[in-house]
């Protein structure tokens, strides 16, 4: 199987859909509270966590760079923000990981993703354009191909597995990606 990165960045798709999904879902409230036009919205993005969810890091004293941490100020800045928060991960959040989420292929990875998302993400409806998480590929999501990283998002379970659940559920979120395709058809790798 070959793939094919077009031209263009991975950015620019993912902003542009970040903005299409936060049209959808935007809470009836917000619109109240705004000028006509004007909608409340932050995106909090995220890259590079590589699947280093445990609390393993210190600097000065403190704890960095896990999910606990990173959980932690996403949930502050959604307090602190009056209008709705979509959460982006801009790839990476898999491959490359520490044996605590890579041993587990990095299943413990795509479920701390999942637990940042709202009531409305779902593995039964991951494109419900209320749902405040989405995703994009980074190059690591491919180290172990492309049928591993279908598998962490659309669910099944490893064939050394089960690990997490059982069977493994995948990604409660969209994971958007626009720029690679299969060679052959020219269709992107996920839809």
């Amino acid at each position: 199987m070959k793939l094919r990165i077009t031209k263009g960045k991975a950015w620019a798709g993912l902003l542009a859909g970040l903005a299409f999904l936060a049209l959808l879902s935007l809470p009836a409230g917000c619109q109240e509270t705004q000028s006509p036009g004007q909608v409340p919205v932050q995106i909090l993005a995220i890259n590079d966590l590589h699947g280093h969810i445990s609390l393993d890091q210190r600097v000065k004293g403190r704890p960095v760079g896990s999910a606990p941490v990173l959980a932690a100020y996403l949930k502050k800045a959604r307090k602190d923000f009056a209008g709705y928060t979509i959460i982006a991960s801009a790839g990476d959040l898999v491959g490359a990981s520490p044996p605590v989420s890579a041993i587990l292929q990095d299943e413990p990875a795509v479920m701390f993703m999942n637990l940042l998302g709202n009531n409305q993400c779902s593995v039964k409806d991951r494109l419900n354009p209320a749902c405040n998480l989405v995703g994009t590929v980074g190059n690591h999501e491919f180290d172990e191909g492309v049928g591993e990283l279908k598998r962490l998002i659309e669910g099944g379970n490893f064939s050394q597995g089960p690990f997490l659940e059982n069977p493994w559920r995948g990604a409660t979120f969209p994971i958007v990606v626009a720029n690679v395709v299969y060679t052959d058809t020219h269709k992107p790798i996920i839809m």
